[in-house]
C-alpha cells in the first residue's frame, strides 16, 4: 500500500481503534524529548514515577504490603521514593517467580483504564502472563516507531515481519492490521518452504524499506540471500533484530549479505519497547516510558559496569512492574552517543539466546513448543523444557503450576504442538518437579540430546 495512503487512513484509523487515538500524540511527546537534557530528563521520570508508585500504593495490594514492609505508609510517601533514588533502590525487586505467584496481586484494583493480556515466549523456560495498559501500549509502540525514524525508515512505509509462528488472532484481523501498518508477516516456515530465489522475489515484490525479526531467523534470512550471489531487496533500508541476542559476527555477515545497517531493539513482554538502535549504533534506551538500572550484587552498578538489567515501566498503571528482575546483563555507557541525542545508551552484554529447530528440512522457532496459541492451560506451566531425542521424537518437560490433575494439561499441550508444528511427529509431555539448570545458572529451554555426547558405560563386568 502506498505510505501516505497508510499515515493519513490506515495508521489513524488502526491507532483510534487499538489505542484510543493516543498513539500519534506519544510519539510526537517522543521526538520532542529525544534531545532534551540529562536535567529534563531526570524530572520527567522522576514525576511519572511518583505518579506510578503512588498508584501502586494505593491500588495494587502486592504494592500496599511491599510498601508497608518498607515502612513506607501512604501513597504519598510512596511517590516521594521517586525523588529519593537511594530509598528507591531500596526496595526489592521483583522477580519472574514471584511475577508468576503474585500474578492477581499485582493487578490494579481501581479497574478505570483498558488492559490487553500479553503472554512472554517462555524462551527463560517459564512462561507468564501478564496484564497491559493500553496506554503504556501506546507510548511503547511510539518509541517503537521513533527508533525506526532513526534508521530513516518513517511510519506508513512497507515493513515484513519475520517471525517464527502464527500470531494469536483470526485471518481478517491479521490482514486488517497489515493493511494498517503496512506490513507483511513472513514466518519463517514460508522461507524454508521454497526455493530461496522463489521466497526472496516474494519479498523483493513486497519491496519493504525495513526487515524487523527474531535473530536467528534473520541470520537464516541471511543465508538464504547469500545463497543467491547478490541481494535481491533494493528497496530495503534497515533490518532490526529482535527478541534474541546477535553476536557480532552474525550481525556483520547479516548485514554483508542484505547490503544494510543491522540495528538492535531490546525489549521484553513484560515491559515491552526498552531500546533501540540510532543511526550511529548506540543502543538508546526509551528513558521517557521506562527507568533502568543496573544492579549488581543487590547495588547499583556504576556507568560502564556490567550487572543485571532492571526495569520499571513507568506507564503500566494496570499491573505495575516495578524494579522488576530481567535476568538479563548489561552496562549503561556513560560517554555521549555521536547521534546528539541525551538518551541512556545501552550495552548490552548478554541477552537471550536461542537456536532454530531442523525437522525434515523445515526450521521452525523453538515457540512453536512453549508458546501454541491455542492452548488453555498457560497459568498451569510454571516452567517448561524441549528436549530433541530423535528426528521426529520430542519430550516437554513440564513444572506443573497450581493444583488440579495433570492430564488435561499434557493432552492439551501436545495437540497445540502438533497443531503448531503442522508435521508428524512424536511429543511426550511428562511433569517434572523442577528444570536441571546450567553451570553458568541459566536454563536452557531447549536442547539436542542428539548433538550432546552420551555418558560412556562400563561394559559388563568391568571395574567401577
Amino acid at each position: 500500500m502506498w505510505p501516505w495512503v497508510v499515515r493519513r487512513l490506515g495508521a489513524p484509523l488502526y491507532d483510534l481503534l487499538r489505542f484510543g487515538g493516543r498513539l500519534r500524540r506519544a510519539y510526537a511527546e517522543l521526538l520532542a524529548t529525544e534531545r532534551a537534557s540529562a536535567a529534563e530528563l531526570a524530572r520527567l521520570r522522576a514525576r511519572r514515577l511518583a505518579r506510578l508508585l503512588a498508584h501502586a500504593a494505593a491500588h495494587v495490594p502486592h504494592y500496599r504490603q511491599t510498601f508497608a514492609r518498607a515502612g513506607v505508609r501512604s501513597p504519598a510517601e510512596a511517590a516521594a521514593l521517586a525523588f529519593a533514588p537511594a530509598a528507591f533502590a531500596r526496595l526489592p525487586l521483583l522477580g519472574r517467580e514471584e511475577l508468576r505467584r503474585q500474578a492477581r496481586a499485582l493487578r490494579a484494583r481501581d479497574g478505570r483504564r483498558p488492559v490487553r493480556r500479553g503472554r512472554t515466549s517462555g524462551s527463560s523456560g517459564s512462561p507468564l502472563t501478564v496484564w497491559l495498559d493500553v496506554r503504556a501500549l501506546a507510548r511503547h509502540r511510539a518509541a517503537k516507531l521513533r527508533a525506526r525514524r532513526w534508521l530513516g525508515i518513517a511510519p506508513g512505509e512497507r515493513w515484513v515481519m519475520l517471525w517464527g509462528r502464527d500470531e494469536p488472532r483470526s485471518p481478517l484481523y491479521r490482514t486488517a492490521v497489515e493493511l494498517a501498518e503496512n506490513r507483511r508477516v513472513l514466518r519463517l516456515q514460508e522461507l524454508e518452504g521454497e526455493r530461496p530465489e522463489a521466497a526472496l522475489a516474494k519479498l523483493a515484490r513486497f519491496a519493504p524499506a525495513l526487515i524487523y525479526g527474531f535473530a536467528s531467523g534473520l541470520v537464516r534470512l541471511g543465508e538464504l540471500v547469500a545463497a543467491c550471489g547478490a541481494p535481491p531487496l533494493p528497496a530495503l533500508r534497515a533490518v532490526i533484530s529482535t527478541a534474541e541476542l546477535l553476536p557480532a559476527t552474525q550481525r556483520e555477515r547479516l548485514a554483508a549479505a542484505l547490503g544494510v545497517p543491522v540495528a538492535i531493539e531490546y525489549g521484553l513482554t513484560e515491559v515491552q519497547f526498552v531500546a533501540g538502535s540510532c543511526e550511529a549504533a548506540g543502543l538508546h534506551v526509551a528513558e521517557e516510558n521506562v527507568l533502568l538500572e543496573v544492579v549488581r550484587d543487590g547495588q547499583p552498578a556504576p556507568p560502564g559496569e556490567l550487572g543485571e538489567i532492571v526495569l520499571t515501566d513507568l506507564h503500566n498503571h494496570a499491573a505495575p512492574l516495578i524494579r522488576y528482575a530481567t535476568g538479563d546483563v548489561g552496562a549503561l555507557r556513560p560517554e555521549p552517543c555521536p547521534c546528539g541525542r541525551t538518551l541512556w545508551r545501552l550495552d548490552l552484554q548478554l541477552g537471550r539466546t536461542c537456536e532454530l529447530v531442523e525437522i525434515g528440512g523445515r526450521w521452525l522457532h523453538p515457540e512453536v513448543f512453549t508458546l501454541p496459541h491455542d492452548f488453555p492451560y498457560y497459568e498451569r506451566v510454571a516452567k517448561l523444557r524441549v528436549l530433541r531425542t530423535a528426528e521426529r521424537a520430542f519430550v516437554l518437560e513440564v513444572v506443573p503450576a497450581g493444583s488440579g490433575p495433570f492430564e488435561p494439561v499434557a493432552r492439551a499441550l501436545a495437540r497445540a504442538v502438533e497443531r503448531a508444528l503442522g508435521l508428524p511427529v512424536a511429543l511426550e509431555v511428562r511433569a517434572v518437579a523442577a528444570l536441571p539448570r546450567e553451570p553458568s545458572g541459566k536454563l536452557r529451554y531447549y536442547r539436542d540430546l542428539r548433538r550432546e555426547p552420551r555418558p560412556l558405560v562400563p561394559a559388563p563386568g568391568a571395574a567401577g
